[in-house]
């Protein structure tokens, strides 16, 4: 009835998917109405029963928009820089941790600059360093758990200590100071924020966030300056001269913060307001937007509460007794609040409501959004739209690219493309976009491929492996240099490296007459070598604890149980070890073995664990402690090459005939609990003789499990045995991979094409899948083929 220029036309109804599609639409309609028919974003009002559904929505959509947006809401007081640098500051005094040290430090308000607490943060996680590690210098080697004789590097870790000192000399003096009563503790935190010059960390957050187009300003983080250091007041004035714990402060001093909030006001004259229907006062606005209005939403459904339920007020008012029924009250507030937010307007009305929740249920407008469509004859306006319409374009070049990304894999996008290509910023994006949807090869030019490799590739058959495997990881891993940073601590490959080398000590050193010895010699001797290799390991000492301790002796007595067999295997073999740790390459055992590919040179190198011989035949072991299994197929497409690379390289590489190949095998270098024996994978040459030399008592306990025919011939079933002329073949192809592999990655191949081997999947356990878009795709298998087949 105020409104008496109002049509229905000016009056919509919109049936939203979801409320961030309610929120989308309100945004890019604001934009619409400013643009096209002059209104100034301040004639605008957002209104929602629940504000907090809608927040996160507004925040993103207001910005993708380019529409300035006020929401009214009170942040919490624990969000702010401040209060959370004191919290943690204090947590630090009740018991130092690198959690509440780093806390502090990220809040901004440290000593330190993001750079610096990043470059310390990578070492304290490498190295775990924690608690009292804080206060001692640190010796730990940058390179992390690196078995060397050569020092650290003393410029770095000069650096690194002077980083630590910055970081904790201020902290660990207020941690000196911090006891006593509430007002000593409570200057002893005043003096940190001081020291730390706080105030002009503040002032310098602000401009920070004004330029991020953060909803936190000056404003803003001056009254969290002000509503904490009253906090602190009134801590001092509640507890007054009674000494306390720092933990008794710190627990006093969360729930203070915990419990304040800070209001947040207005900073600019023309922006819309967005706000909850019962906080909300609009000051006539000329359009609003109600948002949620569902059933059981807005207007919100009363909550019975209470002892007596509707019959028990029903008998209590039949007996005479009345009760307050809150209900029909609540009932009248919550159509009051439609009334008021509906009727706010002045010129346009805009009511939205999702048809389905954040858990994918199903939702039913309000009864007062059915009777407004029967009373107007107004239809329901879907969003999204099916088709894109005058009406429902996207206003901004970021709300383009979006809209984009949800069309184009339906096709339905062709003029959004061709709109975004003649924008500068999204042109790439699209064609980036367009390109991994479509699954086109990824590629760089070959004049970068040779600036970031070189023309002279030294490819080990891990990198090899790693290239076939994907292409794409291959380049982040050796091309870009994305490496996860690693733990100092015994992960699976520094217990493989303590493996290797304990057993390549114990062969090289004792490999004649490792029969002789007993198992106690064995282990005492075991248990030497890994003391000498972790004495090896700069900081290590400094790290120890009675964890580490256990690890290492389980591994000790796993190696020993190793190093058993290996005895066994010795005492009846006629092969005998000739190299452990046989380098291949510049500088090595095994001189570089060289390949021409266009353009360049692909190097072979490498490190052999061991290598056997007898009677002029070469065989090839791995000790491998994880599960690995050598499958024939993987080698055709480039994957699981190494050993068969390395039997190349020590044979046909070093000039001896092919035939000379005795075969590769695994020695799987972990504990076998069941004493099943520690069987095997590998790939021989279909020998008796040969079989017999490795194995007398030809019951394939040093051998791939094998069976034998009548006629005294291997089984045509036993798939770990080749024909002697078939290594000829392998060597071939093995030249053929180098040479290929070399070549695609001269010439900028960097397609993300996973390659899953037969018992190792190629993105499972890769650190670049989050980066690679290929998510959830079908991937390529290496097909299960016989040997034959190979």
């Amino acid at each position: 009835q105020e409104a008496e220029n109002t049509e229905p036309s000016d009056i919509h109804l919109v049936r939203a998917k979801t409320v961030y599609d309610e929120a989308e639409f309100a945004l890019r309609t604001i934009r619409k109405l400013v643009r096209e028919e002059g209104y100034r974003y301040r004639d605008f009002v957002l209104i929602a029963r629940d504000d907090a559904q809608y927040s996160e929505a507004i925040e993103f959509f207001s910005l993708q928009n380019g529409v300035p947006c006020f929401s009214d809401k009170r942040l919490p007081l624990a969000s702010f820089p401040l209060p959370v640098a004191a919290l943690f500051a204090v947590k630090t005094a009740v018991s130092p941790t690198t959690d509440s040290i780093l806390r502090y430090l990220k809040t901004g308000l440290g000593p330190l600059s993001t750079e610096e607490i990043s470059r310390l943060e990578n070492y304290i996680s490498l190295w775990n360093i924690d608690g009292e590690l804080w206060k001692k210098e640190w010796t730990m080697d940058p390179r992390g758990f690196v078995a060397s004789s050569d020092p650290p590097d003393p410029e770095i870790l000069a650096e690194l200590n002077a980083l630590r000192q910055k970081a904790t000399g201020p902290l660990f003096r207020f941690c000196e100071r911090f006891s006593g009563t509430a007002e000593q503790m409570a200057r002893a935190l005043v003096e940190l924020l001081e020291a730390t010059d706080v105030a002009d960390a503040l002032t310098k957050l602000a401009s920070e966030y004004e330029e991020d187009h953060t909803f936190v300003g000056f404003d803003e983080l001056s009254q969290s300056y002000t509503v904490f250091m009253k906090l602190l007041d009134s801590i001092v004035r509640c507890y007054g001269n009674i000494t306390l714990s720092p933990r008794e402060f710190y627990e006093a001093l969360t729930l203070s913060v915990e419990n304040e909030t800070v209001g947040v006001i207005p900073r600019m004259l023309d922006e819309v307001t967005f706000g909850s229907a019962d906080r909300i006062r609009p000051s006539r606005p000329k359009v609003a937007f109600l948002l949620g209005a569902n059933r059981g939403i807005f207007p919100k459904t009363p909550s019975q509460g209470g002892i007596f339920g509707v019959k028990d007020r029903n008998a209590l008012h039949e007996i005479g007794l009345e009760l307050p029924d809150h209900i029909l009250d609540d009932a009248v507030d919550e159509n009051f609040l439609v009334y008021s937010a509906a009727a706010c307007p002045s010129e346009k009305l805009y009511i939205s409501f999702a048809a389905t929740g954040a858990k994918g249920e199903m939702l039913e407008p309000s009864d007062f959004v059915l009777q407004i469509k029967d009373a107007l004859l107004i239809d329901f306006t879907e969003e999204p739209a099916a088709v894109l319409t005058q009406a429902s374009l996207p206003e901004t070049a970021d709300a383009v690219y979006s809209e984009f990304c949800k069309r184009y894999a339906a096709g339905d996008a062709p003029e959004l493309e061709m709109a975004l290509k003649q924008e500068n910023a999204c042109s790439d994006k699209v064609a980036y976009l367009t390109d991994v949807l479509a699954g086109r090869k990824d590629r760089l030019s070959r004049d970068t491929a040779l600036q970031l490799y070189g023309t002279f590739l030294s490819l080990s058959p891990s990198r090899i492996e790693r290239f076939n495997s994907c292409p794409y990881s291959y380049f982040c891993k050796f091309g870009l240099g994305a490496k996860r940073p690693e733990s100092a601590d015994f992960t699976s490959k520094q217990r493989g490296t303590l493996v290797h080398y304990v057993l390549e000590k114990l062969v090289s050193e004792h490999g004649n007459d490792l029969p002789t010895l007993d198992e106690d010699t064995i282990k005492e001797l075991v248990e030497h070598y890994a003391a000498a290799y972790l004495a090896s390991v700069a900081g290590y000492s400094e790290i120890e604890d009675n964890r580490l301790r256990f690890l290492v002796g389980r591994i000790t007595r796993m190696i020993t149980e190793v190093a058993c067999h290996l005895s066994l295997e010795f005492g009846q073999s006629d092969f005998v070890p000739q190299a452990c740790e046989l380098r291949i390459g510049k500088d090595g055992d095994i001189p570089p073995i060289v390949f021409p590919i266009e353009g360049g040179k692909v190097s072979m190198s490498g490190i052999i664990d061991r290598v056997d011989g007898y009677d002029g035949y070469l065989r090839v072991i791995d000790y491998k402690t994880g599960t690995k299994t050598f499958r024939l197929p993987d080698a055709l497409m480039g994957l699981n090459l190494q050993m068969l690379m390395y039997l190349y390289a020590v044979t046909r590489g070093n000039g001896l005939d092919d035939e000379k190949a005795a075969g590769i095998l695994y020695l799987r270098a972990r504990h076998d609990p069941e004493h099943t024996g520690l069987a095997m994978s590998g790939l021989l040459q279909n020998d008796t003789e040969l079989i017999g030399a490795m194995d007398k008592n030809m019951q394939g306990e040093f051998v791939p499990k094998y069976a034998l025919t009548k006629a005294g011939r291997l089984d045509s079933r036993c798939t770990s045995f080749i024909e002697k002329e078939n290594f000829k073949d392998i060597f071939d192809y093995m030249e053929l991979l180098m040479k290929r592999s070399g070549k695609r990655i001269l010439d900028g191949d960097i397609a993300v094409r996973p390659l899953d081997g037969l018992d190792t999947p190629a993105c499972k356990y890769c650190d670049y899948h989050a980066v690679c878009g290929i998510e959830d795709r079908e991937m390529s298998k290496v097909p299960n083929m016989k040997n034959e087949e190979v």
